[in-house]
């Protein structure tokens, strides 16, 4: 669960997470990837509106462009590829930062059990 804003880019598929690719697995289509280093396939995504951020370059006097981030309280539902203890995967995860901008807080984790 995302429990800050996060911004994975401006592709059009922006919703989905850094690193994962979509590909084919026994007829369905499944997006795996890495997350700090633990290897995860996205079963589901529960995602929010879009939060759209702009604003003023006070610096040079012109408008910031304009993104899209996901919304914090979107959840992704993950299982694990390797034959880890999901504790150590817990531990790896949680309060992780994932994304872009991640100094400034956007992309924290909360990672749990479902």
């Amino acid at each position: 669960m995302l429990l800050t804003h996060a911004d994975f880019g401006p592709s059009a598929a922006n919703w989905q997470l850094p690193g994962f690719a979509a590909l084919e697995h026994d007829g369905t289509h499944v997006w795996q990837g890495d997350l700090c280093g633990i290897s995860l396939t996205l079963e589901c995504a529960v995602i929010g509106k879009a939060v759209r951020e702009g604003g003023w370059n006070l610096a040079h006097a012109c408008p910031r462009p304009v993104r899209s981030l996901v919304p914090a309280g979107s959840v992704y539902f993950c299982t694990l590829n390797d034959p880890i203890d999901i504790n150590t995967a817990i531990t790896a995860l949680h309060g992780q930062h994932i994304g872009h901008d991640t100094a400034l807080g956007r992309g924290e984790l909360a990672v749990g059990i479902w």
